[in-house]
């Protein structure tokens, strides 16, 4: 979700890597916006739940030679941190050297949120077996939004910056560039 929230705009457009083409909503020649940050071509890393444990002793310890652990691929996830030994350090921690998740943003769209096609709620990953005979995935991405964001959300149907990328499976500083 865009913040703060663009007033009095019908569609954004990038035209450029910093520059964007408004459409007004009236004839006002001002239009409160602030452009996302991210470009086709930008690289991110993906943060998440990890510990990092020395060698020998298996404590956890902030080195960068140590063996990572990640809670979404350990199978000692599910146990307690004193059965399993250590603790979890949370993703807002993780530090860059400690990523294995590569995101490479293809493409940036400022757009309402209501107007999310079927083919993007189910990237956005729609349980839904079929889009094109079963439920509207539309739904499954309404509820799912009012219960990350309160029960009328989704009414209020704000102004969202949309991320499409590739996903490339190693640390940002090790893996190439893919070419835009």
């Amino acid at each position: 979700m865009l913040k703060p929230q663009p007033q009095g705009i019908a569609s954004a457009e990038r035209v450029g890597r910093a520059s964007w083409t408004i459409t007004p909503e009236s004839n006002r020649c001002a239009v409160d916006f602030k452009a996302p940050i991210y470009a086709p071509g930008d690289r991110l890393w993906v943060r998440e739940s990890w510990q990092g444990l020395s060698y020998g002793d298996y404590l956890p310890t902030k080195s960068q030679v140590c063996d990572l652990r990640y809670a979404a691929t350990d199978p000692l996830t599910g146990m307690d941190a004193h059965v399993r030994g250590y603790p979890w350090r949370p993703s807002v921690h993780m530090p860059r050297w400690a990523s294995r998740i590569t995101l490479h943003i293809t493409d940036v769209r400022v757009q309402r949120l209501q107007d999310i096609s079927r083919g993007d709620a189910m990237s956005e990953g729609c349980p839904f077996p079929n889009m094109q005979n079963g439920p509207d995935p539309r739904d499954w991405f309404r509820d799912l939004w009012n219960s990350l964001h309160g029960p009328d959300a989704w009414a209020a149907n704000p102004w969202v910056c949309a991320l499409t990328f590739t996903v490339q499976r190693g640390n940002i500083d090790q893996v190439a560039a893919c070419a835009s």
